[in-house]
């Protein structure tokens, strides 16, 4: 059995325990939280043995294998780093950090150390993600096109919230931009022109942007909102068809195809979703093939730099 620790117990954290229900080879077997109250309610809920208010202490336990990060933005460096230095393999919530050099540097860390490190951007794992890959991999309608995509919502007012909380790591692309940003470069790569058009909001981070991704033969936009809901949608145009990912697009159980007409493609989870994700990881450790990865480094790492750039323009 692969044992499974979690730092940070906010609802994210909830979704992916809920998630390891259905992973083979998996247990949740120790959590930690800054506060002891909340590290005993969620090991009650979830029927964890080891549970603590230190990480320091979890992520020492001899049998853990691997930690899944799930604190705040602004703390995703130091807790991955802390579990590195003590041989732990991670699973890191996006944003995986602030900048690239923390990224770089964590990634390297986990070279040297021999260790599996992977940002946890669990869309790419979903069923949807496997069938627009087979769409692309066997030229099933020609080239892509075209990528025309949305995420967005009206945020918590709350300045000292983690959304619009400059110092908690907070803003519109770090938090759900990052899934537009994934969706073009998994699909088309890296764009040869950005453009951008970003609003500030009050409390210094960005809350509304409209980006244009230009590449050879294809072009993507996306909108990522804090101020308005948007249709969460994502429709990529190839040559010989549409395919519609609905609302909320980075996490379907169906799929759009239109060509002479319109077909509906199921792709029925098992689990809640996050299980795909934590049996990849599970499987990749339980395997020892800790340097490959559907989602490494690269990815990451082109990530961050493409928001990066973004943000600064």
């Amino acid at each position: 059995m692969v044992k499974w620790g979690i730092i940070g117990l906010g609802k994210i954290a909830g979704k992916f325990a809920e998630g390891l229900k259905f992973v083979d080879n998996a247990v949740l077997y120790a959590v930690a939280s800054s506060s002891h109250l909340r590290a005993e309610e969620f090991a009650k809920e979830f029927s964890v043995l080891n549970y603590s208010d230190s990480y320091e202490a979890m992520v020492k336990l001899p049998e853990l294998d691997v930690v899944y990060i799930a604190s705040n933005n602004n703390l995703h460096y130091e807790h991955v780093k802390l579990c590195l230095e003590n041989n732990k393999h991670v699973l890191c919530e996006k944003p995986f950090t602030a900048n690239y050099s923390q990224t770089k540097e964590l990634f390297d860390l986990a070279q040297q150390k021999g260790l599996f490190l992977m940002e946890a951007l669990w869309t790419r794992f979903l069923p949807s993600m496997s069938y627009l890959e087979l769409l692309v991999m066997n030229n099933t309608f020609g080239a892509i096109k075209s990528i025309d995509v949305s995420f967005g919502f009206v945020a918590n007012p709350d300045p000292q919230g983690r959304l619009l909380n400059k110092e908690l790591g907070g803003g519109a692309l770090l938090d759900i931009g990052i899934y537009p940003i994934f969706l073009c470069n998994f699909l088309l790569g890296t764009p040869d022109k950005i453009n951008v058009q970003v609003e500030t909001g009050e409390t210094g981070v960005d809350i509304h942007s409209l980006i244009a991704y230009e590449y050879k033969n294809a072009k993507a936009q996306f909108t990522c909102s804090f101020k308005e809901k948007l249709n969460n949608e994502a429709v990529i145009t190839f040559e010989k068809a549409v395919v519609k990912l609905h609302a909320m697009w980075h996490c379907p159980t169906k799929v759009e195809v239109i060509t002479y007409n319109s077909e509906f493609i199921d792709l029925p989870w098992a689990g809640n979703g996050y299980n795909y994700e934590a049996q990849y990881v599970t499987d990749t450790i339980a395997n020892k093939s800790y340097s490959k990865s559907l989602f490494n480094a690269d990815n990451s790492l082109a990530l961050i730099k493409q928001i990066t750039m973004i943000l600064e323009k």
